[in-house]
């Protein structure tokens, strides 16, 4: 082979996509008049620039699908995200501010049959009312307390809100009002039925039950899921370690560190459903990041 036949070889790839200059070109054309083997050469150049075109198209609508299922599952997992910001926040918003007794914040008045309405100012976000019957049997007790919080403070409602405490003509024998803190109940009306007088509601200490059963699940199934080797149970176990942790966080993001709470079912129900949410979110991430690595 010349050093002809080399520089035309170089030229080739240009030659067939027409980016010589014209005198270039008048010199590999004369040289393949003459050599044969460069003219192979260029049919093998020009082979190799002619792609097949793809006929099937299955690999492209595999491809479409798979872009939209991923579209759909950012789409969720973005859905997941606010609700557990929505959750967090709302959980901030509207945590009880107990309020202490005042009569311009709740006043009890007695009917002419005998009812007992108490009526709250509109400082008062909300309230409860509980009552539990004497030991004799024959009288009820009432516990009232009454809160607000930081969206009723910002949005505050002008709709007065009261409540019949007792609608079938329950016999009252006392009122109390508690703060939702250690300080004591206060008699509001009626006659106390204690001997001392004094009553003190204390906060329910439950959420430190399901709180500390959270964390012994995690303990215990994480270790479950790292000494077995059974991939069906490894799993099982796994995805109790994961609501585990999840529960724990949903504690810490509305309750902090606190256990106690005047209004735990609230904030249990709050707890759990943010647990769900957390859960669901890291399986749909998960399924993300395990999509893009493959």
């Amino acid at each position: 082979m010349t050093l002809t036949c080399n520089v035309i070889k170089d030229l080739l790839p240009l030659y067939v996509e027409d980016l010589l200059n014209e005198d270039s070109i008048v010199f590999v054309e004369q040289h393949l008049q003459s050599c044969k083997e460069c003219r192979h050469e260029l049919e093998l150049v020009r082979q190799s620039v002619i792609l097949p075109i793809e006929t099937n198209p299955a690999p492209f609508i595999t491809i479409q699908k798979n872009i939209q299922k991923k579209k759909r599952q950012i789409g969720i997992f973005s859905c997941l995200l606010t609700l557990i910001l929505t959750l967090v926040i709302g959980g901030f918003l509207t945590a009880p501010n107990y309020l202490p007794y005042q009569q311009e914040n709740v006043q009890l008045n007695t009917t002419e049959n005998g009812l007992v309405v108490a009526q709250f100012s509109d400082t008062v976000a909300n309230f409860q009312v509980e009552k539990q019957l004497t030991k004799d049997g024959l009288n009820y007790i009432y516990h009232i307390t009454a809160w607000n919080n930081s969206w009723n403070q910002l949005f505050p409602s002008e709709q007065r809100k009261n409540t019949i405490l007792n609608p079938n003509s329950e016999k009252i024998k006392a009122v109390y009002y508690y703060p939702g803190n250690d300080y004591q109940d206060q008699l509001i009306y009626g006659d106390t039925p204690y001997l001392d007088g004094s009553v003190t509601t204390l906060p329910r200490l439950v959420l430190a039950y399901y709180l500390v059963g959270a964390f012994l699940l995690m303990i215990i199934n994480g270790i479950l899921a790292i000494v077995l080797r059974d991939k069906k149970w490894a799993t099982i176990f796994k995805h109790i370690f994961l609501i585990s942790v999840s529960y724990l966080l949903s504690h810490l993001l509305i309750k902090g560190l606190s256990t106690t709470s005047y209004s735990a079912a609230r904030d249990f129900y709050l707890i759990c459903l943010l647990t769900g949410v957390l859960y669901g979110g890291y399986l749909l991430l998960n399924q993300l990041f395990s999509t893009k690595k493959t």
